[in-house]
């Protein structure tokens, strides 16, 4: 039996469950090299500010930004990719991709032109007080996405499981969401030390969304291709 054939789901599990095309060595190595890229890229984007503005790329603008962004929109991408090659797989996967691609595309388009950020201004022209546990409305608002998007795997939860290595990759980018959510929410004074690691803890979440949903393009595409070659 070949290593992409699906295995008979028994009564009870969670979700079919497949054997992956990507072992768990590939898998690990994957995810220290994403390490290690966003390393050099935060050691980077201090190198090159200037000595007086050592933060300046990781504030809005930046190069922090503008990888951010890209990392979205390549992971927006493919979940578009993926739709094709799920979409006659049933109303769920096809609806799964098809949210999960548009909406990475537009927390891109977000990402780029701080919408946010503008409508956390609106809010505020208003006269509109933000919770007192955070410190302003757009802290509620990029709350609010993690919140939409748990509830999202929640009820999408049998494609998630579909294949290990995806779910692992998705966790760990749901956990430097978190850790950016938390650094940007509670942690009032804008240090250098502050800065850095809230936007390297989000670059590092965009990042493993583009690996998890790449990893999953993966997985579909190995069976087509040994179909293929036979």
């Amino acid at each position: 039996m070949s290593a992409a054939t699906t295995k008979t789901s028994q009564p009870g599990t969670l979700a079919p469950t497949l054997s992956p095309a990507l072992s768990p060595m590939a898998l690990a190595i994957i995810i220290v090299l994403a390490l290690v890229f966003i390393g050099f890229y935060i050691q980077f984007c201090l190198a090159v500010a200037p000595p007086r503005k050592p933060a300046m790329h990781f504030l809005e603008r930046g190069f922090a930004t503008a990888l951010s962004a890209i990392l979205l929109s390549m992971a927006g991408a493919i979940g578009l990719v993926n739709f094709y090659l799920r979409k006659s797989a049933g109303f769920v996967p096809a609806t799964y991709w098809l949210a999960m691609g548009i909406g990475l595309l537009l927390l891109a388009l977000d990402e780029q032109m701080m919408i946010h950020e503008w409508i956390g201004l609106v809010f505020n022209s208003k006269g509109m007080e933000a919770p007192s546990l955070v410190k302003n409305w757009n802290d509620v608002i990029v709350i609010g996405y993690g919140v939409v998007g748990l509830a999202f795997c929640i009820i999408f939860y049998r494609e998630i499981l579909r294949y290990r290595a995806y779910l692992v990759l998705l966790v760990i980018g749901f956990s430097f969401y978190v850790l950016h959510t938390a650094i940007d929410s509670l942690v009032v004074e804008n240090t250098l030390q502050k800065i850095v690691t809230e936007e390297g803890a989000k670059i590092t979440c965009n990042m493993f969304l583009l690996l998890a949903n790449a990893v999953y393009l993966h997985e579909l595409v190995q069976p087509l291709r040994r179909l293929k070659a036979v």
